[in-house]
């Protein structure tokens, strides 16, 4: 009896000091931003008659319960244009959400999704990803935001862009600067004011970078370029994309780090570097000596014809760097012929832009001795006779990417039927007219038989004829190794009906981008439909715009569609968005999928911890688009992977389908249809091991 009421004593004081913290987290959010604490006591009652509670700190030693209520918690999200999704195996992503534009309502009740976020953020260390949608951004909460951020977060994916406005010093000075475990960080579009300046120079300097990128921030100060020089240890992408000028220090760190042993940086996009040509001098000579580079882009830095022949000097001999960016640099011919020069002589560069400069002509002269390089971008805004006459001397307009008149097409299709075989990318902008589709309709059906052909990025300023469309159509749906469809057109719907049926029938393209996509008619939309239904290989299109009743559709549709993974929308009311976020929530279901597939594959036993997604793994190891995204994103051994994998599946079979606990045996390998037709002979007191009482019973 003692014992019991003790027992009782600690509950009681148990909950007495849960209404205590309770009570002082009240207190403490409606300080911040009035109404916040009386949203949190209403929030935690909802999630409390679910069994969980919100203050309860995340153990990243196993699973958190959040997993299990994402369903919920996006309900509650969705109002801000926020998801949170498994896109890592057990790590869950924070971000904008494409489904939830614009809707917005200005009452008491919208302030539960911001107290969520905080109490997200401040106890769960399994978010470690970030990405804030405009609707977050709302002024009056954004103090609560900043208080949302801790040391002891786990957060290793930062990004706000385009949202903030002019309140950024909310974040900076008491939130995102407390965080330590950052790796990327994305700022774009920002105005930093001085006092918020010196702050972020202390997260610069603490956090392991390994990816930086500022665009377009107005950063009127060098200390913030001399601050990421300082601590790039780890830093392998650096864009630092400015209208302003790059001042001396911040120049002559950036070329200390390019010059020290340390330098690890693989990336390097930077606008307006140089200010005199001694300081390209300066920059190139760098250059000489760094051995990590592989991507080099430098715009609007008014390159003399000095300093281009230094930089060919380099590209003679450097065996790293992959590819060039020097567009816009006002570069004379007398600098296109040193690059020409340089090029005849180098072997691992593969794309070089050269956008808005003189001398095209010249530097396409290059690729008669050059069969290295893939790719070199020119202007798309115009034909450029010139460099078209070099083209068609050369025959090489299959590796210049560059506008051309319809009646050039001709020779493109012949230059490519050289080397069809070997033809990877085809990316082309073209203007004409109707009546010419004759040779699109030919280069489409030449394409057919391009058996490594894997992008077509393709630009028209004229309405597709049907002709054009279904040879594109064919060529789409008879391809077994595209991969990724852009396409800049704005044509009739049967157009676009033909196409969609073309990717329909593929069984290869995983990203496919034609936007805006209208699904306004109804034979469009049959289309859509068709393509979510049968395609199985699509993860990412972008992007469609429909009314609501085709989203109806379309979340019934892709219920069934366990690969795809985005579709962005476009022009969304906030009528659409109740239509919408079913298909978000199917979306993100595959998006944990394909993650949960990656982390069995790496060790099979994690799926004991989720035996129901082993159907939906087992179906992944056969899928082309998983296939890829495994090899080009993990970098194992795919093959053997999935033979343990598919070993274990099967081997455990009963198990997994609930038959039984127990983990059978089985040689050879059996998929699941023929386990399921054994099942379907085999009763369940045959499977499951007798307890006592049925042993008595029998």
């Amino acid at each position: 009896m003692a014992a019991a009421r003790q027992l009782r004593l600690m509950n009681d004081q148990d909950v007495t000091m849960r209404k205590w913290r309770d009570s002082s987290l009240k207190k403490h959010l409606n300080s911040i931003v009035a109404g916040c604490g009386d949203a949190y006591v209403k929030l935690h009652a909802q999630f409390k008659a679910r069994g969980y509670d919100l203050k309860t700190v995340c153990d990243c030693t196993k699973r958190c319960w959040l997993f299990k209520q994402l369903f919920y918690i996006n309900e509650i999200l969705i109002l801000i244009s926020m998801e949170l999704k498994e896109s890592v195996p057990n790590e869950l992503s924070l971000t904008k959400c494409d489904g939830g534009y614009g809707y917005y309502k200005e009452e008491e009740s919208d302030t539960n999704p911001f107290v969520l976020i905080y109490m997200l953020l401040r106890y769960h260390e399994c978010i470690t990803t970030l990405c804030f949608s405009s609707s977050m951004c709302r002024v009056v909460y954004l103090r609560l935001l900043s208080f949302s951020f801790s040391p002891r977060s786990n957060l290793r994916y930062l990004k706000i862009e385009n949202n903030c406005f002019g309140d950024f010093e909310a974040y900076i000075s008491r939130g995102i600067c407390d965080l330590t475990k950052v790796e990327t960080l994305v700022l774009k579009n920002l105005m930093m004011t001085c006092e918020t300046f010196f702050t972020f120079m202390c997260m610069l300097k603490k956090c392991p970078f390994k990816h930086i990128v500022l665009k377009n921030n107005e950063l009127d100060y060098d200390q913030v370029l001399s601050a990421i020089c300082s601590n790039a240890s780890k830093l392998k992408t650096l864009v630092y994309k400015n209208s302003r000028k790059i001042g001396f220090f911040g120049r002559r760190d950036l070329i200390e780090l390019l010059k020290s042993d340390e330098c690890v940086l693989e990336t390097l996009y930077v606008t307006h570097l140089f200010d005199t040509e001694d300081d390209g001098l300066r920059f190139m000579e760098a250059l000489t000596v760094n051995t990590t580079l592989k991507v080099l882009k430098l715009k609007f830095s008014k390159m003399t014809s000095t300093v281009v022949r230094a930089l060919g000097e380099i590209l003679k001999v450097n065996t790293r760097l992959e590819i060039l960016n020097i567009s816009r640099n006002k570069i004379d011919e007398t600098g296109a012929m040193y690059l020409a020069n340089a090029l005849k002589r180098n072997e691992t560069l593969k794309r070089l832009s050269f956008c808005d400069n003189a001398g095209t002509p010249i530097v396409v002269g290059a690729l008669a001795e050059n069969t290295t390089l893939r790719k070199i971008k020119l202007n798309c805004e115009e034909p450029n006779r010139d460099a078209l006459a070099m083209l068609w001397s050369l025959n090489v307009y299959d590796r210049v990417v560059m506008c051309m008149n319809l009646s050039d097409v001709a020779r493109l299709s012949a230059s490519i039927a050289e080397r069809l075989h070997n033809f990877r990318e085809l990316s082309v902008s073209l203007v004409g007219f109707t009546g010419q589709s004759c040779c699109l309709v030919r280069l489409f059906t030449l394409l057919c038989h391009a058996s490594n052909l894997e992008v077509i990025k393709i630009r028209i300023n004229y309405a597709l004829e049907i002709k054009e469309a279904e040879s594109f159509a064919t060529l789409i749906s008879t391809s077994r190794s595209l991969k990724k469809i852009m396409i800049y057109n704005k044509s009739h719907p049967d157009v676009v009906r033909l196409i969609l049926l073309g990717l329909a029938s593929n069984k290869s393209v995983t990203h496919f981008n034609w936007r805006p996509c209208m699904l306004n008619e109804k034979k469009v939309a049959e289309a859509f439909l068709t393509l979510v239904r049968k395609n199985e290989t699509l993860c990412h299109f972008n992007g469609i715009c429909a009314s609501s009743e085709v989203y109806r559709n379309i979340a019934i549709a892709v219920e069934m569609n366990r690969t795809i993974q985005n579709i962005a929308f476009c022009f969304v009311t906030p009528s659409d968005v109740p239509f919408l976020f079913p298909i978000q929530e199917t979306l993100r279901r595959n998006t944990s999928f394909q993650s949960r597939a990656v982390a069995a594959l790496l060790d099979p036993t994690v799926l004991a911890k989720m035996p129901g997604s082993a159907r939906t793994v087992e179906y992944l190891l056969h899928n082309e688009s998983f296939k890829t995204f495994f090899r080009e994103d993990v970098r194992q051994d795919f093959d053997a992977l999935s033979k343990r994998l598919n070993r274990y599946i099967a081997n455990n079979f009963f198990w997994f389908s609930g038959v039984c606990k127990d983990i059978g045996q089985c040689t050879p390998i059996l998929n699941y249809e023929c386990w399921s037709k054994i099942c379907s002979f085999i009763e369940l007191k045959y499977v499951l091991p007798k307890s006592r009482k049925r042993q008595r019973e029998d």
